[in-house]
């Protein structure tokens, strides 16, 4: 199962890799933070947070478009009739 969810996952991320970008650039920031003094980490991990909850669910909605089924070769997504 868990297979499953990695190719799905690298299927989605192919076709999508600003999704990519963002999470690793996320992660990135986070890294030259934990050298930082005491001060600085509290004044910036209060907006990592929000950028990081902003960042999951903007992914969620994104990745979720690449899945979604399409009528016609078009970009919209089917409606029911």
């Amino acid at each position: 199962m868990f297979a499953a969810i990695l190719r799905d996952a690298w299927r989605q991320y192919r076709r999508r890799p600003i999704a990519v970008v963002l999470a690793v650039a996320l992660g990135l920031v986070q890294i030259p933070l934990t050298l930082a003094a005491e001060v600085v980490q509290v004044l910036v991990t209060i907006p990592l947070l929000v950028a990081s909850l902003l960042l999951e669910l903007f992914l969620i909605a994104y990745l979720a478009g690449a899945s979604a089924p399409t009528c016609s070769r078009s970009s919209t997504p089917c409606r029911p009739s």
